[in-house]
């Protein structure tokens, strides 16, 4: 079993770390490392979560280590520090979660490679800040390998839950009902424009039959929108007209990564394993256009991570 350091300790790192307490068997996490949050603030959060019950896990402090339990009730003693050279090149797998915790003393991947040196052979990042490949769950038919411990470094990507969300389906649609336009529209406090253009460069090189010139996305910032949700609208150009009886067929073949709730919701349910929600009553069918507006859960970036970590070092 190999063994990983956490760097950050924002939402993404915070449900990975439930995540994995879940399922411990796969990794081990030997240690995490938070510049800006003390290893006090760090267990105060998660004995007081708002959105995430460790409370079986019994979060306390024992010297520099974070003792917690997992679901099996085995007890871990995860070493802390707010100095990443305590860190570096100690364990083989970094998992890179800062980006959702920016300060100005942070250093995330995005800066370089340098944390892939010692025994660290393998970094995993939430966007493809740097990677080597990006790998969205649900387009890759293999789950990715990586190479060798004694290989070359690699850091790979399970890409952003932006991306995880328009790239499945879009490649869903594509395989019966050929694509000529796809737009975007997106309403989310926490993204930016150049987050979303950023997308649309992903997009484009993960769905090659998919031009720059095929692909709109716009991009509006509510600030009274909460940083767990991001509102969504797909319009696909097909190149002919799909029917009420060929569309539920197709819908069908998504489920496993999108939900389609029966009544229309503000907000998708929280802790699914899907990329988004598209409530039923919002689809529409005008002429060659299906229109799909709903909800991504952003929460949902941790189980992607965590399943591509796992497929990855299996």
């Amino acid at each position: 079993m190999l063994s990983a350091t956490l760097h950050g300790t924002g939402r993404l790192a915070q449900r990975l770390l439930h995540t994995w307490l879940q399922a411990p068997e796969h990794y081990q996490l030997m240690a995490l490392c938070d510049e800006q949050r003390s290893l006090t603030q760090l267990v105060e959060l998660l004995k007081n979560h708002d959105q995430l019950d460790f409370s079986t896990a019994n979060p306390t402090i024992d010297g520099d280590t974070l003792r917690v339990t997992d679901s099996y009730g085995m007890e871990h003693r995860l070493a802390y520090s707010q100095h990443l050279a305590d860190f570096i090149g100690r364990y083989p797998v970094w998992l890179e979660c800062l980006a959702d915790t920016p300060s100005e003393n942070a250093q995330p991947a995005a800066t370089g490679k340098h944390f892939l040196q010692a025994a660290t052979r393998y970094m995993l990042v939430q966007d493809d800040q740097g990677a080597d490949q990006v790998n969205v769950i649900g387009l890759d038919e293999r789950p990715p390998k990586l190479q060798s411990l004694h290989g070359e470094t690699t850091v790979i990507s399970c890409g952003s839950a932006l991306l995880n969300t328009v790239v499945p389906l879009a490649h869903q649609i594509q395989q019966k009902y050929p694509v000529q336009q796809l737009s975007v529209s997106i309403t989310s406090n926490g993204l930016s424009s150049a987050i979303c253009d950023h997308m649309a460069v992903q997009a484009v090189t993960l769905l090659p039959w998919l031009s720059p010139d095929q692909l709109q996305v716009r991009y509006t910032a509510d600030d009274a929108a909460t940083f767990e949700t991001t509102q969504i609208e797909l319009c696909f150009e097909l190149e002919q007209p799909l029917s009420n009886e060929a569309l539920y067929p197709l819908l069908l073949a998504c489920t496993a990564l999108y939900g389609f709730p029966p009544v229309n919701n503000t907000a998708p349910a929280p802790n699914t394993p899907w990329n988004a929600q598209f409530p039923l009553p919002q689809l529409r069918l005008q002429g060659n256009r299906l229109i799909l507006k709903g909800y991504i859960d952003n929460s949902s970036l941790a189980l992607r991570y965590h399943e591509l970590l796992i497929s990855s070092l299996s």
